[in-house]
């Protein structure tokens, strides 16, 4: 007993102290008639109760809201027939689009085509003009060789001296004053006879006294006289009775001069590594080098040699005062398909394709 009175005390002091508190809440909602007396009354009409025969009668319930909104819903769907009529509009506005583009597509593939075909045909003349240029420019390097070697031969039994001095007066006997010299290359009496055809200064206005004289041109009537004359003086110096030192050089044509100064970068590195050369005529530069023989008379002869020398580039230009096009022949440039209007298409695929994959199903 004394057990259950110890476990019921605590209960009911507990739900004492709720009431309690709830008692002290309440009187801060219940309407007294003392505090009217004291605060302020309100200016406002009482709200009307509202009776529960007219709410019952003028509002609908929840549930008919719920199926009237339902109804409305079902009732604002299109049907069959509208989803069909808007289908049908929208059928004919891409059909109408589309057989434009189709149009356009057509006109354009058209027009691609023509620009392919005029694309080919300006390809195959462009290629004709390119091999004719190139055929004419080797005649023409040709004929040029041809005409310089013939103006070389017309020299051929000339002598160029350089460095005599020219007489104050102009007048002088060039033969007279020539033979000395030469007959002292040959190592020959003085006065021994040469038979020159003629001798004369080159033609450009003579300059003042303190200028370099000008060259003296002179032609042997013998060619092999020419010949002992020149290798002569490229054994021993060669100087004027006077003493001053000369030049002896032949006689050769601007064209020439021209060439030889265009290799002389390559010569001097013959001359550098001790290779032996020489000049040919018709112009051309002979080398033999490791036993092979090279003979440049054209800037396209060059490669083999500058291989063989081990020089990947040597900056020679051309003496014949051009060059040939540089055409590709083995290399073909990409090219892109041919146009195809859409009916041969096939989704894709070629009328070649879909012949052999008729042809062969498996």
């Amino acid at each position: 007993m004394t057990h259950r009175k110890r476990s019921q005390t605590p209960l009911r002091t507990k739900a004492a102290s709720t009431s309690a508190k709830t008692a002290t809440i309440a009187r801060f909602f219940e309407d007294s008639p003392t505090s009217g007396a004291t605060s302020q009354k309100s200016k406002m009409a009482p709200a009307p109760a509202p009776s529960r025969d007219s709410s019952a009668a003028g509002s609908p319930t929840p549930s008919e809201d719920a199926d009237l909104s339902v109804r409305d819903i079902l009732r604002s769907l299109p049907t069959k027939e509208d989803l069909a009529s808007l289908l049908a509009k929208l059928e004919s506005s891409f059909a109408a689009r589309l057989d434009a583009v189709v149009a356009d597509v057509r006109h354009v593939g058209a027009r691609v085509q023509d620009l392919e075909g005029d694309r080919e045909t300006t390809e195959d003349r462009l290629t004709r003009l390119e091999t004719g240029l190139n055929s004419h420019t080797l005649y023409l390097q040709r004929f040029h060789r041809a005409l310089d070697d013939q103006d070389n031969r017309g020299r051929r039994n000339n002598l160029r001296l350089r460095g005599l001095p020219e007489s104050p007066d102009g007048k002088e006997m060039l033969t007279e004053i020539l033979r000395p010299i030469f007959n002292s290359l040959l190592r020959r009496p003085i006065d021994t006879p040469i038979h020159f055809d003629r001798a004369h200064r080159s033609l450009k206005p003579k300059g003042t006294p303190n200028m370099t004289p000008r060259d003296v041109i002179c032609r042997l009537h013998y060619y092999r006289q020419k010949e002992d004359i020149l290798q002569a003086a490229r054994r021993q110096d060669v100087k004027d009775p006077l003493g001053n030192a000369l030049q002896l050089y032949p006689d050769l044509s601007w064209h020439t001069l021209q060439a030889r100064r265009l290799l002389k970068p390559l010569t001097e590195v013959l001359r550098d590594r001790q290779v032996k050369y020489r000049w040919g005529y018709p112009f051309s530069l002979q080398v033999t080098l490791d036993g092979v023989h090279y003979g440049i008379t054209s800037v396209t002869d060059l490669p083999p040699l500058l291989t063989a020398l081990g020089i990947e580039s040597l900056d020679i230009p051309d003496w014949y005062g051009g060059q040939t096009l540089d055409l590709v022949q083995n290399q073909t440039q990409p090219q892109r398909p041919r146009w195809q209007t859409p009916s041969k298409r096939g989704r894709g695929v070629s009328r070649s394709q879909q012949s052999n994959s008729q042809q062969d199903p498996g």
